[in-house]
């Protein structure tokens, strides 16, 4: 995908997150074809958003902290989510955590790693 913002190419590449803000021109091309991206959005000044590509392989829990959001999306892999009850995770299944607790996974593969904090 190649996002031309304010004028100014940007050659994204899969799994490698890119900020930019929402004040911006956008514009977009896909000269390789069709594409699926994750977009995350938050209002300037009342949350902010990180987002992370993580490979599990056992990984230790996934810790969600007070005033956050934390969202795990799989993309690729075997993985299953341990509680409340053992489920396996197809392909962008999203589990969620609000505030303060753990997401705990166990297998292998890769995930998107979204946290929205509100600002205090």
């Amino acid at each position: 995908m190649i996002l031309d913002l304010d004028g100014t190419e940007h050659r994204l590449t899969p799994l490698t997150p890119f900020a930019f803000s929402g004040d911006s021109t956008v514009s977009c091309r896909l000269p390789a074809g069709p594409t699926r991206d994750v977009n995350v959005m938050t209002r300037q000044g009342r949350a902010k958003a990180s987002v992370r590509v993580v490979e599990v392989s056992d990984h230790p829990p996934l810790a969600a902290y007070p005033g956050e959001t934390l969202l795990a999306l799989p993309l690729s892999g075997a993985l299953t989510l341990c509680e409340p009850e053992e489920t396996a995770l197809e392909r962008l299944d999203t589990v969620r955590q609000d505030g303060p607790g753990h997401i705990r996974l166990r297998g292998h593969g890769t995930l998107i790693e979204i946290r929205i904090a509100l600002n205090s």
